[in-house]
C-alpha cells in the first residue's frame, strides 16, 4: 500500500491479511486516518514497480514550485537518477546519490514537498530493492512495460492544464 507523499507497502502474503486486518496491522485505526490521500492504487503482477516509481518521481519533481535548492536541484538530481536505475543503465553509485541526496533535502523545504517524496523514494527502494537489484543487472521483472499509473508526461504549462 502507498501514495505519492506515504509509503509504500508489499501486497499481503495472504488473502485473509486483506482489508481493515492489513490497516490496523500498519498501526492505523480507522481507514481514513490512515489513508489521508485516500486513493489506492494496486500495481498489477507483471508490472514494474521501479519504473512507475521512477515516473510519479519525475512527475513530482516537474510539479515543485521551484523556489528553494530542495525542489529547484535535489528532486531533479533523485528523478533522474531513478530513471537511470529504473532503465538499466545506472552508474554504480546512483542508489547511493539518491540516498544521498534524499537526505540532503529533507527537512528543508518550506512546503515539505521534497519531505514527501523522499519518503516515497525510501520507502520504494525498500519494498522493490530485488528489482533494483534486477536492473541493476540489466534485467527488469515486469512482462508489460506500458506505464500503469495515470502520470502526466510533461509539468503543467498553463491553466488548463490543472482542469
Amino acid at each position: 500500500m502507498g501514495g505519492l507523499l506515504a509509503m509504500l507497502e508489499k501486497q499481503p502474503e495472504k488473502e485473509t491479511d486483506r482489508g481493515h486486518g492489513v490497516i490496523r496491522a500498519y498501526g492505523g485505526g480507522r481507514w481514513s486516518e490512515l489513508v489521508k490521500v485516500r486513493v489506492i492504487a494496486a500495481l498489477p503482477a507483471g508490472r514494474c514497480g521501479l519504473a512507475e516509481t521512477a515516473r510519479v518521481v519525475r512527475y513530482l519533481a516537474l510539479e515543485s514550485a521551484g523556489q528553494c535548492g530542495p525542489c529547484l536541484n535535489g528532486l531533479p538530481r533523485i528523478a533522474a537518477a531513478l530513471a537511470e536505475i529504473a532503465g538499466g543503465r545506472a552508474r554504480p553509485q546512483a542508489i547511493a546519490d539518491v540516498e544521498r541526496w534524499s537526505g540532503l533535502v529533507t527537512g528543508r523545504g518550506a512546503c515539505h514537498h521534497p519531505d514527501g517524496t523522499t519518503r516515497f523514494v525510501r520507502s520504494a527502494l525498500r519494498t522493490f530493492a530485488a528489482e533494483v537489484d534486477r536492473h541493476q543487472r540489466g534485467r527488469c521483472s515486469a512482462g508489460v512495460t506500458r506505464p500503469f499509473l495515470p502520470v502526466p508526461k510533461d509539468a503543467a504549462r498553463t491553466e488548463h492544464d490543472w482542469i
